[in-house]
């Protein structure tokens, strides 16, 4: 999920459920050209520019809906006079839309130029934690030498972290990676500070401090850690990628 930590001065709105889609809190959602509300940004295509409206904080339902996948709330846009009667909402104050509407609505925390995001990061799927690995020796930190089953890194786009052994705590980029006989190679500028380990566990996430590509899910509900960007990306500014901890790597960030 994501959420907005720092620059919140723009405050909150609340604005109308797309009539087709679902919305969850924590998720970035934007209205582009062509639909009537709000809908999920979603995944990047191609060299994306979208920008988010916002994050979605709060939906007029007055009974939550939990969805199980997400944790979180949800609400479902709608079209009929009967479909959008049929949930009882509740009150959305300093709203354009008056207290009788029944459209459903949602409350999004806004999204500025220096408006800083938080999203957690996970492998393939939302909620499937980055897999650890073991890496091959390497008598100096120049090198982090890893089999092809975890070899989706991207040279000046992918951030390693060392969990245990003699980096454990050090976090670097690859400025090459060279893929051979079965084995990838990722070729540090600034090596690690000392020489790597067979025992040693290794996480790596394909987003970088600084100007990053950062692709989302289809929902726009977490950071994906292994796409390799050869069409589809978003370009952001990143002031920090956390890999500390199983299950709740993250990174901040902002548009561009």
């Amino acid at each position: 999920m994501f959420e907005v930590v720092k620059n919140t001065e723009l405050g909150t709105i609340w604005m109308p459920v797309n009539y087709n889609v679902t919305l969850y809190v924590g998720q970035l959602v934007y209205c582009p050209s062509g639909t009537d509300y709000l809908v999920p940004l979603g995944a990047a295509s191609s060299t994306d520019t979208d920008k988010p409206m916002g994050v979605v904080v709060a939906t007029n339902r007055r009974t939550a809906l939990y969805n199980a996948t997400y944790k979180t709330n949800s609400i479902a846009g709608a079209t009929t006079a009967a479909t959008q009667t049929a949930v009882e909402k509740q009150a959305s104050q300093g709203a354009m839309f008056g207290v009788g509407d029944p459209i459903p609505l949602v409350q999004i925390k806004l999204i500025g130029p220096q408006t800083e995001v938080k999203g957690r990061i996970y492998s393939s799927t939302y909620g499937t934690a980055i897999t650890p690995f073991n890496p091959q020796a390497a008598t100096t930190g120049q090198y982090v030498k890893v089999s092809e089953a975890s070899a989706t890194s991207v040279a000046g786009n992918t951030t390693f972290y060392c969990r245990s052994g003699a980096n454990k705590g050090i976090y670097r980029v690859p400025s090459t990676v060279g893929n051979a006989t079965n084995v990838t190679t990722n070729t540090f500028a600034t090596y690690f500070p000392n020489s790597v380990a067979t025992t040693d566990y290794w996480v790596k996430a394909n987003v970088r401090q600084g100007l990053s590509k950062i692709q989302f899910d289809t929902y726009s509900m977490c950071v994906l850690a292994e796409e390799t960007y050869s069409t589809n990306y978003y370009t952001v500014l990143v002031e920090e990628v956390n890999l500390e901890e199983a299950g709740k790597e993250y990174v901040i960030f902002r548009f561009v």
